[in-house]
């Protein structure tokens, strides 16, 4: 056999980019054509000459081009059909009706195929109008039903038809049906048309953005190793509280919150909690996204005694804590949203300064790009916090809902109750063998890779892990901001500066007068408020580090609990104010509790006054004194009145 010298002119697409078939799933004459039409386009691309290919396939050359053309059209789903064209029965065009349907009242289904087709020629806006109906996104009014149901819509279509002329005579008024099941099935198709906008409307967002998982394309960055990507996120939970967190004095601050959130870092090869948090916060703030970093970075000392209610704290759960050699274990890429707590200027500056990561920022509102850390989560909450009897449940038709704020004031749900419960489901995941692993549990296999010198796990520590400052606590996360030094040459206070109610003060600063109002960049330590580093923007002068008063020398607190106490802690004192009134320790003037010495002799002298019997022109006659008659009325004493004892009465 020789191959031809002409160039193939039907064929403008390769074979390699056509969409394969697999002949085993074929049977009997179909697979006996569809594997001749195979070999005739093979040949063809091959070179071979016409009447090789219809010497062994029989295949002329005008069915060759007609399945050409076939081959390379393009399908619904966006590729050419390729040689799902070749197939014995496949249909490539949509059959187009030109026949009028014809039918009595009454007559069933059969002979109407295409006639959907026919009706959306003749009247246009009829497809547009059941697609805007099916797949309503949004409710115009409050008696709209967002989502109508195949029989609602075929109300709708059977009057809207009505009104713009269809008869009775005239399909699909006159089959038995009414053409509902054909709508049935025109209205499932859509999806294949427009996927995004059915789910959103007949599914709702949350299947919108699962679909965006498996997609089946090839991610453009690949985990290769643990800590090679890290992913960070914010959950919201739904269980109402009032917390009560002990300050270190020993006083209790009480804290209500109809929501709060937990902070998570997991690492994305094998789906191990990294570092949490318990976020205090109506809306994530940026000190608790470093928070939460550093808590995968710097262990947690199970045994602290920070004020700062913290999970790992009670018990070892993170791999940081259990494996010794992780301590400030960096890693190349952290994953987020933008939300405005993880763009904040100084978290980006501490993940790109310090850890030396790149930040990979999400679409809006995509959580899907990552789902693992949204999977963990959902673990967390089913597991431990929608278990608690104040939860708001998954919606407002939950059973576990049955009113979260009276439960919470009445059972008065504590923060530690909640930490433990995150502290033990955080230990079970890490601890938990999964099928993604292989039945291995994510902690040992973490452990397994770092003793395998011949894995791919790199040891990445920061460089200033081991440094440590006199408070006995590493500045790794910190917050940056620029204050004014204060202070008064006239009064001889000597220059300070003041961050979160406390202030701050060196030698440098507090013998030097001339420094009052000058601006300083300050790095405060997260995790411990005393700690506090300070440059000289006029002079860019190191001056290092800041103390606070004595008094809270031994005072551990981070910054995002200082600021939690003071806010709670004023509203408190708010309160308590209100209650105490100072009016009422004083004696009321209006109503005095015993009269005055003045107004008791007066009223003293009108009581006298009445008892004394007035003198008449006739004297009356004598009479024998009776015992049962009162006695004369004696005079007057001041120190007497018969009504008031003037002696103890106060003078006005």
């Amino acid at each position: 056999m020789m191959q031809a010298k002409h160039r193939c002119s039907m064929l403008k697409i390769p074979l390699r980019g056509w969409p394969a078939i697999d002949l085993s799933a074929l049977t009997g004459r179909k697979l006996a054509v569809t594997k001749s039409r195979c070999e005739a386009v093979e040949l063809y691309a091959q070179g071979y000459p016409q009447e090789h290919i219809f010497e062994q396939t029989r295949i002329s050359r005008q069915v060759l081009s007609r399945l050409m053309r076939r081959c390379q059209s393009v399908a619904t789903d966006g590729q050419i059909f390729g040689y799902r064209a070749l197939i014995l029965g496949c249909n490539i065009q949509g059959y187009t009706r030109h026949i009028k349907v014809q039918r009595m009242e009454g007559d069933a289904a059969p002979g109407c195929s295409a006639a959907l087709g026919q009706l959306f020629g003749r009247f246009s806006l009829l497809e547009e109008f059941i697609q805007s109906e099916f797949l309503r996104t949004r409710r115009e009014n409050k008696y709209q039903n967002a989502r109508l149901s195949i029989e609602e819509l075929h109300g709708k279509v059977i009057d809207w038809l009505e009104e713009k002329g269809l008869k009775e005579n005239e399909w699909p008024l006159n089959t038995k049906s009414e053409g509902i099941e054909t709508l049935r099935r025109y209205c499932k198709q859509l999806i294949r048309v427009h996927e995004k906008r059915y789910l959103a409307a007949r599914c709702g967002p949350l299947a919108v953005g699962n679909s965006n998982i498996g997609t089946g394309n090839a991610p453009v960055f690949k985990t290769r190793r643990p800590f090679g990507a890290v992913q960070l996120d914010f959950h919201k939970i739904d269980s109402a509280s009032i917390i009560r967190v002990t300050n270190p004095f020993g006083v209790e601050i009480v804290v209500p919150l109809p929501r709060w959130h937990i902070g998570l870092l997991i690492d994305e090869h094998y789906e191990l909690i990294l570092g949490a948090i318990v976020a205090l916060e109506i809306t994530p703030s940026s000190d608790s996204v470093l928070e939460t970093i550093e808590t995968g970075l710097i262990p947690v000392l199970a045994k602290s005694g920070s004020v700062a209610i913290a999970i790992g704290a009670g018990r070892k759960v993170f791999a940081n804590q259990l494996l010794a050699g992780l301590a400030g274990q960096g890693f190349d890429v952290i994953r987020m949203d933008n939300g405005w707590s993880n763009i904040a200027i100084h978290v980006i500056d501490n993940i790109i300064d310090i850890i030396g990561a790149a930040v990979d920022f999400g679409p809006v509102r995509s959580w899907w790009t990552r789902h693992n850390i949204e999977r963990v989560f959902g673990l967390m909450t089913r597991a431990a916090l929608q278990s608690s009897p104040a939860t708001y449940g998954a919606n407002v038709l939950d059973t576990r809902r049955e009113n979260p704020e009276q439960t919470a004031v009445q059972l008065d749900i504590r923060l530690t109750d909640l930490i433990c419960a995150l502290e033990k489901v955080t230990a079970d995941h890490n601890e938990q063998r999964t099928a993604g692993l292989l039945m291995a549990q994510p902690i040992d296999a973490l452990a397994a890779v770092m003793d395998n010198p011949a894995s791919p796990f790199i040891y990445a520590p920061i460089p200033n892990i081991s440094r440590r400052d006199e408070g006995g606590h590493g500045v790794m996360m910190y917050k940056a901001f620029t204050v004014v030094i204060r202070g008064s040459l006239a009064k001889g206070e000597r220059p300070y500066i003041k961050i979160g109610g406390w202030r701050y003060t060196s030698k440098t600063i507090a013998q030097d007068f001339s420094q009052i109002g000058n601006k300083l960049k300050v790095y405060c330590s997260l995790r411990d408020a005393r700690i506090v580093y300070a440059t000289n923007l006029t002079t860019s002068e190191d001056i290092g580090r800041l103390y606070p008063p004595a008094k809270w020398d031994e005072t551990f607190v981070s910054f995002r609990m200082r600021a939690l106490f003071q806010s709670n802690g004023q509203t408190m004192r708010r309160k308590e104010k209100r209650k105490s009134k100072t009016h009422e320790w004083l004696p009321d003037d209006d109503v005095p509790d015993q009269p005055s010495r003045t107004d008791a002799m007066r009223l003293a002298q009108q009581a006298l006054e009445k008892s004394r019997v007035k003198p008449t022109s006739e004297a009356p006659p004598a009479t024998a004194p009776d015992a049962t008659m009162p006695a004369a009325a004696p005079s007057f004493d001041e120190s007497d009145s018969g009504l008031f004892n003037l002696n103890s009465l106060p003078n006005t």
